[in-house]
């Protein structure tokens, strides 16, 4: 069994915020487990239900960006965390910075476009080929295009995004026709 976190900015509806949900209630069958939220504030009760159902432990870290930096390194510390997840650039810095300060052997970050403003794209390249060991995309295009400036494809994985199938479809009303 492996203590893992899962780091993630809020847990408002989108991508990175799914991803990080099912994920978290994935690894939960056989793992410790915690969904770290940074502004916790900012979170939905559809992926609170969720983490709630499977008792997942969730830790929101409070104050100013220094005491919220300083939370996290001591819970990855105390925790003895062997994999931190992250999805998102912020996350991918913070997380994998720390990570590495208190010995996390694993620090796998995300990518989730294949084109960004290039200081985003120079902190993107500095977290996967320096910081993280890993880094999740969730398309093969931004790994092929960020390969061609330099990025580490021996540290990039695809999970495609993906759909829940268990969800009630969306009930749209008709449309009256000409």
């Amino acid at each position: 069994m492996k203590n893992i976190c899962i780091f993630i900015s809020t847990l408002l509806s989108g991508g990175a915020e799914k991803q990080a949900v099912l994920l978290a209630k994935v690894l939960s069958r056989e793992n410790k487990v915690w969904v770290v939220v940074y502004y916790p504030n900012l979170a939905e009760q559809k992926f609170l239900d969720v983490i709630g159902s499977e008792k997942i432990n969730i830790i929101y870290l409070n104050g100013n960006q220094l005491i919220r930096i300083f939370k996290l390194f001591r819970f990855l510390r105390n925790e003895s965390i062997d994999i931190i997840f992250s999805f998102l650039l912020n996350e991918n810095i913070i997380g994998g910075i720390i990570g590495k300060m208190v010995g996390v052997k694993f620090r796998i970050g995300g990518v989730r476009v294949a084109f960004n403003p290039k200081m985003k794209v120079f902190y993107q390249k500095l977290s996967q080929n320096y910081i993280n060991n890993f880094t999740i995309y969730n398309n093969y295009r931004g790994v092929k295009e960020l390969a061609k400036i330099g990025f580490n494809q021996d540290k990039s994985i695809v999970i495609p995004n993906c759909l829940e199938l268990n969800v009630k479809p969306i009930l749209r009303k008709k449309k009256r026709s000409c």
